[in-house]
C-alpha cells in the first residue's frame, strides 16, 4: 500500500488542485494541472482543493467495484465477465481488476483529504476566511470516515494513514478493526463540529451526513442506542424527506440531487474527457437501442433471486429491473419508446433499469459512451429510516414500535405496498435489498449480520441463469456455499508487500 500512497501520489495531486475554482465546481472543464503553493490564498481556491473528494477520487470504486462488490458479491446481480464472475462466484483473487480499482480509489480519497487537511492547515492565507478552512476540513475528515469505513468491512485490519509524510524505510504496519472503527469515530465527530447542518450547496455534506454515516457505523457495531440516536438526529433536523417518487432520482439527472440525498457523488460529461463521468449506465443496459452511443452491453443484469425477492404490486420493481415486455415511454424517445421484447434482453430476460438514463436524445450533450451525468447515492433519507426502524428493534426477534414502524411503512407506502403492524429484522433487511438495490449496500448488509445466518442466506441464493428464455422456469441452477475467509477480501498482491507482517497494532497506542 505504500506504492499506492506514493506511486499515485503524483496523480492525487494532480487531482487535488486540477479544478475549477467557479461555484458550479462539477460542471466545468478540468485542466490537469499542478498548481504551486500559493494556490491556497482564498475561499474559492480553498472550496475548489475538496472538488475531487466529491467524484473524481471516487470513479473507479463507482465504476466497476461498487456494484461488482455490494451486489454481484451479494447476490444481487450476475455476469460472466471474468473479473464480475468472481464477484458472483466467491472466488475472488488477489489480482481481481475490479477489486484493485476500488482499493486504490479509497486510498486516493484518503490521500487527498490528508493532503488538504496539511495545506489548511501550512499553506492558507491570511485572506482565507475560517469559515472556508472549517468547511474544507470538515468534508476532508468526512471523506476519510467514509472511506476507510469501506475499507475495514472488506479488508478487515488496514494501516491508518493520517499524515501526508509516511517514513518510506518501513513497512506499513496494520491496524486493529477496533482502532480503525474509533478513528472513524473520531474524524466523523470531529466533521460534525466543523460542518453546518446542511450546506448552502446542497451538493455538499452537512453535519446530516456526518451523522447518518455514524448511525450506519454504530448499526454496524451493533451498538443500537448509537445508531438510534444518530438517525434521529438526521430525521429530527428537518433538512431531508423522501422524494414522492422512487424512481426520478436514479434515471433523471435533472431529479438526481433532491431532499432525499444526504450524500451522493457528483458527475459531468465531457465526451473528450475520462474519470468526472458516471460509467454504470454502459455496464446496466442491455440494449444499444436505450443509450445511443455505442455501449449498453448489460455486462450486469438482474439474479433470479433478486427478482423472486420482490412483492406483487412493488412500483420500485419497474424502476430497478426491465421485465420482458414492459415498456418504457421515457427511453428511445426519437422513435416513439422502448419496447423490452416478450423474451426480454438478457439471459435471465430482465435487465437493469436503475441507473440508465438514456440517450443523447433524452439529455443532448450529456450522454455519450460511458458518460452520464446521473449522481451516484452513498446514503439517503430512506437508508436514515430503515436504520431507525432496526436500531429500535435491536436484539428483539420482532417489535411494534411505533417509530420503528412509521419509519419501515413510509418505505413501503412509497412503494405500494401494504404496512405492516409488526416488523422482524428479516423485515428489514429484505426492504433494504429492494429499496438499495444497485447501491452497493446488500454485501454489507450480509457480512454485518450473524454470520450463520448470513451464510445461510446465500446458499439459497439462485445466482444462477435462464436457459430458454421463452421458458423462465428453464434455469441453469448456481448455489454457492461462502467460506469464513470469503467475509473479507486479499489485499491485491501488488501491495501486500509493503505491509508488515505480524498481528495489527492499536493505532491510538502508538499515535
Amino acid at each position: 500500500m505504500k506504492s499506492i500512497n506514493y506511486k499515485i501520489l503524483g496523480v492525487v495531486l494532480t487531482m487535488l488542485f486540477s479544478v475549477s475554482c467557479s461555484e458550479e465546481f462539477l460542471e466545468n472543464e478540468v485542466e490537469d494541472a499542478i498548481v504551486d503553493s500559493n494556490f491556497f490564498q482564498t475561499d474559492d481556491q480553498i472550496k475548489a482543493a475538496s472538488n475531487p473528494l466529491y467524484g473524481r477520487n471516487w470513479f473507479f470504486y463507482n465504476d466497476k467495484f461498487r456494484w461488482a462488490m455490494g451486489d454481484s458479491y451479494g447476490g444481487n446481480a450476475v455476469g460472466s465477465f471474468d473479473d464480475l464472475a468472481q464477484f458472483v462466484n466467491f472466488s475472488m483473487n488477489s489480482d481481481n481488476e475490479f477489486m484493485i480499482e476500488g482499493w486504490e480509489s479509497y486510498w486516493v480519497v484518503i490521500t487527498t483529504a490528508n493532503n488538504l487537511l496539511e495545506a489548511i492547515e501550512s499553506k492558507a492565507g491570511p485572506q482565507v476566511s475560517e469559515e472556508a478552512k472549517n468547511l474544507a476540513a470538515g468534508e476532508a475528515k468526512f471523506m476519510r470516515a467514509v472511506a476507510y469505513f469501506h475499507l475495514v468491512r472488506l479488508w478487515g485490519p488496514v494501516p491508518i494513514l493520517e499524515n501526508v509524510t509516511i517514513d518510506t524505510s518501513e513497512l506499513l504496519v496494520r491496524n486493529t478493526v477496533e482502532s480503525i472503527y474509533k478513528f472513524i469515530e473520531r474524524d466523523l465527530k470531529e466533521a460534525i463540529e466543523l460542518l453546518p447542518t446542511r450546506q448552502e450547496d446542497t451538493r455538499r455534506v452537512g453535519k446530516t451526513a456526518a451523522w447518518a454515516y455514524l448511525a450506519k457505523m454504530y448499526l454496524t457495531l451493533k451498538d443500537y442506542p448509537n445508531a438510534q440516536l444518530y438517525a434521529e438526529k438526521v430525521i429530527g433536523s428537518g433538512e431531508h424527506s423522501l422524494e414522492p417518487t422512487y424512481h426520478d432520482q436514479f434515471i433523471n439527472p435533472d431529479k438526481s440531487q433532491n431532499n432525499e440525498s444526504i450524500f451522493s457523488l457528483q458527475w459531468f460529461v465531457n465526451c473528450t474527457l475520462w474519470g468526472m463521468q458516471n460509467t454504470n449506465q454502459s455496464y446496466f443496459a442491455a440494449s444499444g437501442e436505450i443509450t445511443k452511443s455505442g455501449d449498453g452491453w448489460g455486462t450486469c443484469v438482474p439474479s433470479i433471486d433478486l427478482l423472486n425477492t420482490y412483492e406483487a404490486g412493488d412500483a420500485r420493481k419497474r424502476w430497478t429491473v426491465m421485465d420482458g415486455g414492459s415498456f418504457y415511454d421515457e427511453l428511445d424517445t426519437a422513435n416513439g419508446g422502448f419496447q423490452v421484447p416478450a423474451t426480454g434482453l438478457t439471459d435471465n430476460i430482465a435487465a437493469f433499469r436503475k441507473y440508465v438514463v438514456g440517450s443523447p436524445d433524452e439529455y443532448p450533450g450529456r450522454v455519450c459512451q460511458l458518460r452520464t451525468d446521473i449522481h451516484t447515492h452513498m446514503m439517503r433519507y430512506a437508508e436514515v429510516l430503515l436504520i431507525q426502524a432496526e436500531a429500535i428493534l435491536g436484539n428483539s426477534f420482532s417489535t411494534t414500535d411505533g417509530a420503528a414502524l412509521s419509519a419501515y411503512n413510509s418505505i413501503r407506502r412509497r412503494a405500494n405496498l401494504a404496512e405492516k403492524t409488526v416488523i422482524t429484522l428479516d423485515d428489514i433487511l429484505k426492504e433494504r435489498r429492494l429499496e438499495l438495490a444497485l447501491e452497493s449496500k446488500y454485501w454489507f448488509d450480509l457480512q454485518r449480520i450473524d454470520r450463520a445466518k448470513a451464510i445461510q442466506i446465500i446458499e439459497n441464493q439462485e445466482r444462477g441463469t435462464v436457459t430458454d428464455r421463452s421458458d423462465p422456469t428453464q434455469i441453469e441452477s448456481k448455489r454457492i456455499t461462502p467460506k469464513e475467509s470469503d467475509f473479507l477480501f486479499p489485499i491485491p498482491s501488488a501491495e501486500a508487500s509493503f505491509i508488515a507482517p505480524g498481528e495489527p497494532v492499536d493505532y491510538f497506542a502508538t499515535n
